[in-house]
């Protein structure tokens, strides 16, 4: 976001600078070995993702809700801190890429906040993320979103060297719903030296896993802004039984947080874990 002085000398041209056209890129690194949409789910993501960032500012959820998978495991922050009288224009969903069962999307836009009590108006462009998956010949379902602020590289990674075959030509594929081992939920570890934690699940197919996590408020049930890293098969050492076993990828602060695992398969299907929570200590 950009902060503009009222009383600057240039305010109008400064103003007029901030509201031009979103014109977003993508770098070239970030379309190979990606996976493309048919036409058609092209235009349907990307009209979710329109309509998913559109509500997230200026609705009430119910669109938002709709679309969700679980909605409580999407981070609040994108919609807790609406303003009314807020203006949204110049919406723009680009990069829009995956598989018939995975996709995502960006979202650019304008947006004019006005003041909400001590804090002060604004008016820039933002960009979020939504990220979608679909079982068998079912609807779109929202699983994960975030606000970014350029091309992350995790971002294409999810969705790198992934096939897009029609449904009726894919290899039949079981994914395996990831069951969370370590640490217990609601463990008490500290963030420095980092904690291991572990998993089973994904099975012979999957291709990919992703640690999604989010850290929340203390005496609250609320979270805010998913992380995300993922690994390929092959940057995961499998133990005995196949638990998956790594160091903890996130920990920002002394604060709870909490996690779960997706296991991606060839095709992009995707199963997602439970949630667990870790309170960080230091």
């Amino acid at each position: 976001m950009y902060y503009l002085i009222n009383t600057s000398r240039n305010h109008a041209k400064a103003r007029t600078l901030v509201d031009r056209e979103p014109e977003p890129e993508l770098p070239a690194s970030a379309q190979e070995g990606i996976p493309e949409l048919a036409p058609n789910e092209k235009a349907a993501v990307s009209q979710l993702c329109i309509d998913a960032f559109t509500d997230s500012i200026t609705g009430d959820d119910s669109i938002i809700k709709a679309m969700a998978d679980d909605f409580d495991s999407l981070p609040v922050r994108l919609w807790a801190d609406r303003v009314d009288g807020v203006k949204v224009k110049k919406v723009k969903a680009y990069g829009v890429f995956g598989t018939d069962r995975l996709a995502l999307g960006l979202v650019t836009a304008t947006v004019d906040k006005p003041r909400k009590d001590d804090r002060m108006a604004q008016l820039g462009q933002t960009t979020t993320l939504f990220i979608f998956r679909r079982e068998h010949e079912g609807e779109w379902k929202l699983i994960a979103t975030r606000g970014v602020g350029g091309w992350e590289p995790w971002i294409w990674d999810m969705l790198k060297d992934l096939g897009n075959a029609k449904p009726q030509e894919q290899e039949a594929v079981t994914i395996e719903t990831p069951k969370l081992l370590s640490p217990a939920d609601g463990a008490r570890r500290p963030r420095s030296p980092r904690p291991d934690i572990e998993w089973v699940g994904g099975g012979d197919d999957a291709v990919k896993y992703v640690v999604e996590a989010q850290w929340g408020s203390r005496g609250t049930d609320q979270w805010y802004l998913s992380n995300f890293d993922v690994f390929s098969e092959n940057a995961i050492m499998q133990g005995e039984n196949g638990v998956i076993k790594m160091g903890a990828p996130f920990g920002a602060g002394a604060q709870p947080h909490r996690w779960r695992v997706w296991a991606i398969g060839p095709n992009g299907e995707t199963e997602l874990s439970q949630w667990r929570r870790i309170d960080f200590s230091n």
